[in-house]
């Protein structure tokens, strides 16, 4: 077995998709844990291509909520 410890891992926590207006492709919102800290990242996927990361937190809820991410929605 691969000793994953060596090396970034990451375990998806939740995905979600975010439509603005009917038949325009979604915006995505990936949350994950970085293993080796327990922190959580919100990556932030717009139609466009263009990607947005805060910093880590605690909490999924807190990942979610970052200001980079909820401005960025809107």
């Amino acid at each position: 077995m691969v000793d994953l410890s060596k090396y970034g891992t990451y375990a998806l926590i939740k995905k979600y998709r975010v439509y603005f207006k009917e038949g325009e492709k979604p915006a995505k919102i990936t949350i994950e844990r970085y293993l080796k800290t327990g922190e959580d990242y919100a990556i932030l996927k717009l139609p466009d291509g263009k990607k947005f990361s805060p910093p880590p937190t605690k909490t999924p809820e807190d990942a979610l909520n970052d200001p980079v991410i909820s401005f960025n929605v809107k």
